[in-house]
């Protein structure tokens, strides 16, 4: 039992996963007030969330090991932006319902806001921020950044690149059986790498690890200031009480 969220606001809301519920979250929402337990709800969440933490990390990890497989920079770009919107979406939905206290209004603004893009949700969060955030412009740089890289991937439609002024005419060209320049051809043509592929390894993605990690330093800042929010540990057999005490 965790308590993941605990606000004045917003009472406390405890997440649980039943180790018999593979996937998702079980969800019990707490209305404590001065110490009592005023009332209840439950749900069931598909926490994708949570996941997409884990193929962040594990993506890190593998970009770590090695920055210049393609494939582990694509996965570290997709998987790290899933991440980050979806604690993005999570703090902008909290917003919402801490700043307009009609329960049925902030769920409509919530409804028709909430396929906004990444960057609109923030400039609304940020409004709802009080003191003065000296990343602030920095943040949305790196959401500009890594966004508009994950969408190159996720909507690819890269032109051509004419590269013919490095093919001269007396060149000798080997080309294999399927079709392709042999390896040795093309590494004495000395072809530049497509922009995209550059930033997809080296120190490139290595620079990319760094902006992801800083978004989701600053977006958990940012929960703790709007929200008020704090980490705190529950006593099982005291919230098993306040229930039968509840339901007496």
């Amino acid at each position: 039992l965790r308590c993941d969220l605990c606000s004045p606001q917003l009472g406390c809301i405890i997440h649980i996963r039943n180790k018999k519920m593979r996937d998702g979250t079980f969800i019990v929402e707490l209305d404590i007030k001065k110490g009592e337990l005023k009332d209840y709800s439950c749900y069931i969440n598909p926490g994708i969330d949570k996941f997409y933490r884990r193929m962040f990390i594990k993506a890190k990890k593998a970009v770590e090991r090695n920055s210049e497989n393609i494939e582990n920079g694509i996965k570290l770009i997709i998987f790290g932006c899933f991440y980050i919107e979806s604690l993005c979406n999570e703090l902008y939905k909290n917003v919402l319902f801490l700043n307009i206290s009609n329960k049925k209004l902030s769920q409509a603004m919530w409804n028709g806001t909430k396929k906004m893009n990444i960057k609109e949700k923030f400039n609304l969060t940020f409004e709802a921020v009080t003191e003065k955030l000296e990343f602030q412009n920095e943040y949305l740089k790196n959401i500009q950044t890594i966004f508009n890289l994950r969408n190159r991937l996720a909507h690819f439609k890269d032109d051509n690149i004419e590269c013919t002024d490095y093919i001269k005419p007396d060149n000798n060209i080997n080309i294999t059986q399927k079709g392709f320049l042999d390896e040795d051809t093309f590494k004495k043509l000395n072809i530049p790498e497509p922009e995209l592929i550059r930033e997809l390894k080296g120190k490139k993605i290595e620079q990319h690890i760094e902006r992801l990690e800083k978004l989701e330093k600053w977006t958990n800042t940012i929960s703790r200031i709007v929200t008020g929010y704090e980490k705190i540990n529950l006593n099982l057999k005291d919230i098993e009480k306040r229930f039968k005490r509840k339901k007496e």
